[in-house]
């Protein structure tokens, strides 16, 4: 829609300007198409919703246009002269829907409603539709009484509600019901709640009552009964005054730590205790006790301060706790009325960090020639972590030192809690030394001790670990032997070690055993294979064998090949030679091959040549021959044309197209032949 379009809707729709615009317009519009209008049912007692189609049969969007609801009282087919909407601007669509609600309305009374639609571009230009829809406002229901709830139906939270229906007795439809009721002294502000609507009864001076548990306590409600019928009238009541009791104070819940551990930055011991409590809608003061003798030792105020509302979370961060003690505790509230509640039945409880003690070391599990597992199932490390201890394991080769209480390499800790002796789990350690024995104890400490705590030392022997095996390559290789090489870590134990090698029959020889120990890996003494055929390739690898296997350990399989005999390289040698004379006779054949082929290529491009230049000189000549073709055609072409020309007409002919024809004669009709 443009600017001027713009401004002619908002004149249209506020009465201002219409006339001048419509007389500068230069051509009138036609008048808008005939709408469509209905009335929602049911129709209530002051309010209608009118339901219109504007353009209902229009093919294409037509201009956007002004409408508005004419509607008047009685049953004539008029609508003009009684109340109408404001004017509202159409979209200009297909089929477009409107609607508009009216109120304040007359119960039980005739009605006649139009929808009047007029022109944007000239206002003079109005439809309005025909015939007038009649309607009806509906009867409201009677109002009803509400009467003030019995004190002894009031509690904090609840209260039965209580009313008559058609107080009057002059029921005329079926009546619903339901209670509105708000804080303060109005039943209908906006926090209203209402209770749930109940099916309409037909009668006279029904008493209705019901009961609302969601109330707050120490509040004053207005209440009312609200009648409501088939038509979704609703009337309300006259309004009461309901107000709450107001109940002491109330602890709903204490939560505290069941244990209390040092603060990491400070050192100190506090623990932090909660609550969730319910004031009951009044000023409450709100403290927490605590003590290790008495629950009332000490007295500290909440964070919160004072506390008003209903339920909320309360708190307190205790500080400068005492360890290795057991506190006791509560939430105390207090009203302005001086009424007062403590806890929530048996005061709450909570321990702080004491040293760990009674700390055992347990067996040795497990043990292989790198690692054990230090307390058993059999006999456990055990300990009285004093609430939460860190545990762990000393070992070294050394024993342990009772004096300076060190006891070598300390393994990863565990964590236990809990305040009485108990199992923790055992400690597995890792690379140890096979055929070693080791010193350990179990120890323990947290946050409070003064000093690691630690349980007797025990020992235990790592086994001897398997021999770790590493071929070698082959040296000094013959025609008859070798020198074979390898590495092998014994594992602390005397291990014997060899040499197997595949013999061309595909059987596995064994070569004589040598033996070594020690702990670390080490180049072996090597061994040597005599007896070896020349020429052949054979296959080997190292083994070695300790108590600590049971199965020989392999390494892995390496090869080597035995060197010629002398009769055999003399007879490659000679070999070697024969093809290489051979070479030369094929080279020389080659060259002899290659200048025949070069002589005949001369000799044949020689004749070519010859060629060339004969078939040349006939080119010349039968261009010669063409020539004179031509030129004779030529001449022969001249002389043709000369016979075929004639030189004059006799009389009577003329000339024409290089031909004679007859004269025309001047008289029609006539020719000359």
């Amino acid at each position: 829609m443009g600017f001027r379009r713009i401004l002619m809707a908002v004149a249209a729709s506020a009465g201002v300007l219409a006339g001048a615009m419509s007389s500068s317009a230069p051509a009138l519009a036609a008048a808008p198409e005939a709408p469509k209008l209905e009335v929602e049912a049911p129709v209530h007692a002051t309010t209608a919703t009118f339901l219109g189609v504007l353009n209902p049969a229009a093919p294409e969007p037509t201009e956007g246009d002004t409408y508005k609801f004419l509607y008047k009282a009685g049953t004539g087919t008029e609508c003009e002269g009684g109340g109408e909407t404001s004017s509202r601007l159409s979209l200009g669509g297909v089929h477009e829907e409107v609607s508009e609600t009216v109120s304040g309305l007359t119960a039980n009374t005739e009605y006649a409603v139009c929808l009047s639609v007029t022109s944007l571009e000239s206002p003079s230009k109005t439809t309005v539709s025909k015939p007038a829809v009649p309607f009806k406002t509906t009867v409201p229901p009677e109002k009803p009484e509400t009467e003030p709830a019995p004190q002894v139906t009031i509690t904090a939270t609840s209260a039965k509600l209580e009313g008559t229906l058609n107080p009057l007795g002059t029921a005329t439809t079926k009546a619903g019901w339901y209670f509105a009721y708000d804080e303060g002294s109005s039943c209908t502000g906006a926090g209203e709640q209402r209770t749930g609507q109940e099916p309409e009864v037909e009668g006279a001076a029904l008493s209705e009552k019901t009961e609302v548990t969601n109330l707050e306590p120490d509040r004053t409600y207005g209440v009312c009964l609200v009648a409501t019928n088939e038509f979704g009238n609703a009337t309300v009541g006259n309004e009461v005054v309901v107000e709450t009791l107001a109940p002491p104070p109330a602890i709903v819940s204490e939560s505290g730590p069941a244990l209390v551990t040092p603060v990491p930055v400070t050192g100190s011991m506090e623990a932090t205790l909660t609550g969730t409590v319910n004031p009951n809608n009044q000023v409450t003061e709100c403290h927490f006790q605590y003590g290790t003798v008495s629950v009332s030792e000490h007295e500290k105020p909440c964070e919160q301060g004072t506390l008003r509302g209903l339920e909320q979370g309360v708190s307190l961060t205790v500080t400068g706790l005492e360890p290795e003690k057991l506190y006791h505790w509560q939430i105390v509230l207090k009203n302005a009325k001086g009424e007062e509640t403590k806890g929530t039945g048996t005061p709450e409880e909570f321990e702080t960090l004491s040293s760990p003690s009674g700390v055992q070391t347990g067996s040795a599990e497990e043990v292989t020639a790198t690692s054990a597992r230090l307390g058993s199932l059999l006999e456990p490390n055990k300990l009285n972590p004093g609430g939460e201890a860190k545990y762990y394991i000393e070992y070294g080769e050394a024993p342990c030192d009772e004096v300076a209480e060190k006891c070598g390499t300390k393994s990863a800790e565990a964590t236990a809690t809990g305040s009485a002796q108990q199992e923790v789990p055992p400690i597995e350690v890792s690379g140890l030394e096979p055929s070693t024995t080791y010193h350990y104890w179990l120890v323990a400490t947290n946050a409070v001790a003064s000093k690691p705590v630690h349980g007797a030392a025990e020992e235990f022997t790592t086994k001897p670990a398997a021999p770790s095996v590493q071929t070698g390559v082959a040296e000094d290789v013959t025609e008859t032997s070798a020198k074979l090489t390898g590495e092998l870590n014994p594992g602390a134990a005397e291990a014997e070690y060899y040499v197997e090698y595949v013999l061309p029959s595909n059987t596995i020889e064994r070569s004589a055993t040598a033996f070594v120990s020690g702990r670390v890996q080490a180049s072996v003494t090597p061994i040597v294979l005599t007896g070896l055929q020349p020429n052949t390739t054979y296959s080997y690898w190292l083994v070695a064998k300790s108590s600590a296997v049971s199965e020989p350990v392999r390494g892995e399989v390496l090869q080597f090949t035995t060197q010629r005999s002398r009769a055999e390289l003399e007879a490659q040698a000679a070999a070697a030679r024969k093809p290489a004379e051979e070479l030369a006779a094929a080279n020389a054949a080659k060259q002899k091959l290659e200048a025949e082929e070069a002589k005949r290529a001369a000799e044949a491009a020689a004749v070519n040549a010859a060629k060339q230049k004969q078939y040349g000189e006939i080119a010349a000549q039968t261009a010669g021959l063409l020539r004179l073709e031509a030129e004779a055609g030529k001449q022969k072409a001249k002389v043709k044309k000369a016979k075929s020309k004639p030189a004059s007409c006799r009389k009577g002919f003329v000339k024409k197209h290089n031909k004679c024809v007859p004269r025309k004669s001047k008289k029609k009709g006539k020719v000359k032949k």
